[in-house]
């Protein structure tokens, strides 16, 4: 048995992460490996995930564990901003990946 302390730190990462699975799923918008082959897919990529990244990063969280209660305000602004944020982002990825994950410099290399 470990000590109480890390036992204590242990349920309550344990808690977290089951808690907030989609959280972390939802992070998977922002791999370019996921992004559609076609610039025109790009309005409706992702949009479920950002949308669950908005709501709990641009919303007051309520965590609760073994009794305490802890209010977190909004970690990046309301909803909205991180929503626009978001939004906003997926055409630098696009860019990112055409240029990084290219297979022209392959080619050149071999």
């Amino acid at each position: 048995m470990g000590s109480p302390m890390v036992d204590t730190l242990i349920n309550e990462i344990e808690d977290a992460f089951a808690k907030h699975t989609c959280v972390l799923s939802a992070f998977s918008v922002l791999d370019p490996m996921n992004l559609p082959a076609d610039v025109s897919e790009l309005p409706e990529y992702g949009n479920a995930h950002i949308e669950t990244l908005a709501q709990f990063y641009g919303t007051e969280q309520i965590e609760e564990f073994e009794g305490n209660r802890t209010v977190v305000p909004p970690e990046l602004g309301c909803s909205v901003t991180v929503k626009n944020e978001l939004e906003a982002f997926k055409p630098q990825l696009f860019m990112y990946k055409s240029v990084t994950m290219s297979p022209f410099p392959k080619a050149i290399a071999s």
